[in-house]
C-alpha cells in the first residue's frame, strides 16, 4: 500500500443513514464504526507514506482522474473542484447506431490513442446495470514496468 492509513467516510442518501467510517493501517486488520457525518457522500483520506508524497500534488491526481475515471457516473472532488466530467458515451442516447459509435471511437481515442482496434460497446441490463467499452488493442498489454511509465507520463 502506498499509505501509512486509509480512512473512508460515508453516509447513505436513504432517509435515515447513518455516516460509516472504514479505516485500515496498512495491515490487514480494519475496523468500521459509525461516524459523524450529515450531508450524504463519500470522503476517502489516505494518510501517504513519506517516499509516496508526491502523488499528493493536485495536479497529478486531477490528471489520474481524467484519465482513469472521467466516465464515472459520480462526481469526484479534488480540493473542492469536480475533476472529472462525467461525459461516457454510454450515459447519453444517440440518434443513431452510427452516431453512437462514433461517440465511442472519439472517448477511446481521446485517452488511449494507440491502443485500439476494436471498440465494444457493453450494456447489461441484467443481473445489474453494466454500460461500458471493451477495447481490444493494437498491441500487447503493457508489463507493468511499462504501465507504470505510463501512467506516470500521462499523470505529470
Amino acid at each position: 500500500m502506498v499509505a501509512k492509513s486509509l480512512v473512508v467516510e460515508t453516509r447513505s442518501a436513504s432517509p435515515g443513514g447513518v455516516g460509516l467510517r472504514w479505516a485500515n493501517d496498512g495491515s490487514q486488520e480494519y475496523t468500521v464504526e459509525e461516524c459523524e457525518r450529515e450531508e450524504p457522500g463519500t470522503r476517502v483520506i489516505l494518510h501517504l507514506d513519506e517516499t509516496r508524497l508526491y502523488m499528493a500534488d493536485e495536479g497529478r491526481i486531477q490528471a489520474a482522474v481524467k484519465l482513469y475515471a472521467d466516465f464515472l457516473p459520480v462526481r469526484i472532488f479534488v480540493a473542492d473542484v469536480q475533476a472529472n466530467s462525467m461525459n461516457a458515451p454510454w450515459h447519453v442516447v444517440h440518434p443513431s447506431p452510427k452516431q453512437k459509435a462514433e461517440a465511442y471511437r472519439q472517448f477511446v481515442g481521446n485517452r488511449f490513442s494507440d491502443m485500439a482496434i476494436e471498440i465494444i460497446p457493453i450494456e447489461l441490463e441484467k443481473p445489474l446495470m453494466v454500460r461500458g467499452v471493451l477495447i481490444y488493442p493494437t498491441r500487447s498489454f503493457p508489463s507493468s514496468r511499462e504501465w507504470l511509465t505510463f501512467t506516470r507520463r500521462a499523470c505529470s
